[in-house]
């Protein structure tokens, strides 16, 4: 999420798109875009302690944000995306199709009465 010129991170992915893993840490990331345009800062530590801690009062309107973006969850809720790892392909179909062979079976089924 983006606040000025800070990016606040839930999540971080370590490694490339085929083999990288989500880690989701404790306490959200804050990064200044303009002078960590790389955001490398918590890595090479540092001032970035100091950093962190003096920009945690970011945390506070960013909860607002989260609130207004998870407030339609319930009208629309998640659906999962596609996937890049060709091993979900097959499932997703088996899904599916297991989804459209139950609605058929139901429309069969007709009314009642």
């Amino acid at each position: 999420m983006r606040v000025f010129d800070r990016k606040i991170t839930f999540a971080t992915v370590h490694g490339n798109i085929a083999t990288g893993v989500r880690q989701a840490p404790a306490w959200a990331g804050i990064t200044n875009l303009g002078m960590d345009p790389f955001e490398r800062g918590a890595e090479e530590g540092g001032e970035y302690l100091k950093f962190y801690a003096q920009q945690m009062w970011l945390l506070v309107p960013i909860q607002q944000k989260l609130r207004q973006f998870f407030a339609d969850f319930d009208d629309f809720p998640h659906q999962d995306g596609s996937s890049l790892n060709a091993a979900a392909i097959n499932y997703r179909f088996l899904k599916e199709a297991k989804a459209m062979k139950t609605l058929t079976s139901l429309e069969r089924m007709g009314t009642p009465g």
